[in-house]
């Protein structure tokens, strides 16, 4: 490259280069941790407004369970109560006789609803008076000699205290049939209510046994509709009906609470909380407690069932599906998008690189280049010095004798001095003209302008040889005819400079010079056979080297120097025949 320092060479920079790779991350990284934390907020986004859209859902869930089983026990009740109150009931109680009737009554009744499982009418000791069975789908009523004393059950003693209206239900189980769970479960609510004669008085208990599994089938429905899993829980921690069989209805076999188990820290913060939501490790819980017919209960104050709690729970990778989906293909779009990035990182390393490197040799240039100056101004210095000695010592002192032998001539009368005068003056004008013609030949040679490159170079190798006594072997092929002119003066100085070196360093005992045409460019090579020296431990700026290297390189040749101590030294140029000079915008 032009404008290099003589002895340096410019590392050529690949996309491979250590110095390329060493900047990539400074680069890279940032754009990286750019797009990292941008797909940071966008997923942490996405989480919140899962976790806030699935919380709404499962808050209006589980409202409508609530809802639904509420609606449900209202209906319930009310007919309850229509029975209760009405005259064929009453008719029954006052005359036994009229059994067939209130019998064929609640037998249509069961017969056009699916709900009620048993319909009964137990006396104020306990036992049953009447009793009409739905048979799944086939009501009948049954024989008095089948009816069954309830005394011992639980709902039949605490809805012995019932005033007129008040309701009493039951906590949601499994039918016990003989005191055994009847087979298949058939899951029930028992809503009692107090019967009067006409009277007023009161003659027991009339209760229905609602059937449930018609009313769970109806919330598994519609829960199939919301996110995760909606379960039914009693005020123990168990499931009512849960995710398997076997985990259901477990105090009803006496086993361990099974929700509890299952998720002991989320029912820790649900059994004595009335509503809420929260998220642990495991997922999204929201739950509500549910007072089966609170509303009615608390207007006629009268014992309902135990609390149950509905609750909705939402895994965690059911959760965050939409947000973990969107964070695939963000991280999917957000590696091809790195591995561009990457691209470009590789690219400005690439670039800042060589971008460095051209700073860093413009200033080896510039620093170059004000040495070269100054050497060049010490030269130019030196040189007229040697002019101006040359020109005092030998053309000044000549023409100072040739004018002072004129002047004695001039006044001597002696014609035989006259004429010995005029003669030392002749030969001092011969010596002064060889003297001005020596100093002109060091300044630029005649025979370059004159004759050609070659008859300079020969020339110029006689005249060492001459002044030397060094033997030049001097071996030309090329075309004289139509070299560019600038290009033979760079061979010629080349050669000339090449030579000094020779005389100063070298204690050559020969010399050879040879310039050989090679297509359109030319080799020129001056080789001693002296004591060489190392290159690497010699000057580089040198002037004489530094003007060689300029020379070429500033007609876009090239130059080197080979050389081995006792072993000679080799100057090398290779110039293009036409000498079109490097541009600033080529160097």
């Amino acid at each position: 490259m032009a404008g290099q320092s003589p002895g340096k060479t410019s590392t050529h920079l690949t996309y491979g280069s250590r110095e390329v790779l060493r900047r990539i991350p400074a680069r890279f990284l940032p754009m990286l941790a750019f797009m990292a934390l941008g797909m940071t907020l966008v997923f942490t986004r996405d989480r919140a407004r899962d976790r806030h859209l699935v919380g709404q859902r499962g808050t209006d869930m589980v409202e409508l369970y609530c809802q639904i089983i509420d609606r449900e026990l209202e209906s319930v009740a009310a007919v309850l109560l229509h029975f209760a109150d009405q005259s064929v009931l009453k008719d029954f109680i006052d005359d036994p006789s009229a059994r067939a009737l209130i019998e064929r009554e609640y037998v249509r009744y069961c017969r056009v609803s699916n709900r009620v499982d048993q319909i009964r009418l137990i006396g104020q000791d306990g036992s049953e008076e009447l009793r009409v069975n739905a048979n799944a789908g086939q009501p009948a009523a049954v024989p008095i000699d089948e009816l069954q004393s309830k005394a011992k059950r639980y709902y039949v003693r605490n809805a012995q205290f019932l005033e007129e209206d008040q309701i009493y239900i039951s906590p949601f189980d499994l039918n016990l049939e003989r005191d055994r769970i009847q087979e298949p479960w058939k899951p029930v609510w028992r809503l009692a209510t107090p019967v009067f004669d006409r009277a007023g008085t009161k003659h027991g208990i009339l209760t229905l046994n609602y059937l449930g599994q018609n009313l769970l089938d109806r919330l598994s429905s519609v829960a199939s509709q919301a996110p995760g899993r909606t379960w039914l829980l009693n005020r123990g921690g168990y499931y009512l009906e849960g995710p398997t069989r076997e985990r259901s209805w477990g105090f009803m076999f006496d086993q361990p609470p099974t929700f509890a188990a299952d998720h002991q820290a989320a029912w820790d913060a649900i059994r004595d909380a009335p509503s809420g939501a929260f998220t642990n490790r495991d997922g999204m819980f929201t739950f509500q407690t549910l007072t089966p017919l609170k509303r009615r209960l608390a207007d006629s104050d009268a014992r309902a069932g135990e609390d149950l709690k509905v609750v909705l729970f939402v895994p965690t990778d059911e959760l965050y599906a939409a947000s973990r989906a969107t964070f695939q293909r963000l991280a999917l779009g957000t590696c091809a998008v790195a591995i561009i990035l990457f691209g470009v990182a590789w690219r400005l390393a690439f670039v800042g690189a060589v971008r460095e490197q051209r700073e860093r040799e413009l200033e080896a240039s510039e620093k170059h280049t004000r040495v070269l100056s100054r050497r060049v101004l010490d030269a130019q210095e030196t040189e007229r010095k040697s002019l101006a000695r040359d020109l005092h010592d030998e053309v000044g002192q000549l023409a100072t004798s040739v004018t002072i032998d004129l002047k004695r001539a001039r006044k001597s009368d002696d014609l035989a001095a006259k004429d010995e005068m005029i003669d030392r003056s002749l030969e001092g004008t011969e010596h002064l003209l060889r003297s001005m013609h020596e100093i002109s030949a060091k300044l630029r040679s005649s025979a370059l302008d004159d004759l050609g490159l070659k008859v300079a170079l020969i020339t110029c190798g006689e005249e060492f040889e001459r002044r030397t006594g060094v033997p030049v072997d001097i071996d030309l092929d090329f075309e004289d005819d139509g070299l560019n002119e600038r290009v033979a003066e760079n061979i010629y100085r080349i050669v000339q400079e090449s030579l000094t070196n020779v005389t100063r360093h070298a204690n050559a005992d020969e010399v050879g010079i040879r310039v050989q045409q090679d297509g359109d460019t030319l080799c020129v090579s001056v080789q001693d056979f002296g004591v060489g020296f190392d290159p690497a431990s010699a000057d580089p700026e040198r002037l004489g080297l530094l003007g060689m290297r300029e020379r070429a390189e500033l007609l876009g040749g090239t130059f080197e120097i080979a050389s081995t101590p006792d072993d000679g030294t080799t100057v090398t140029a290779v110039l293009p025949i036409d000498g079109d000079p490097i541009t600033d915008s080529e160097s």
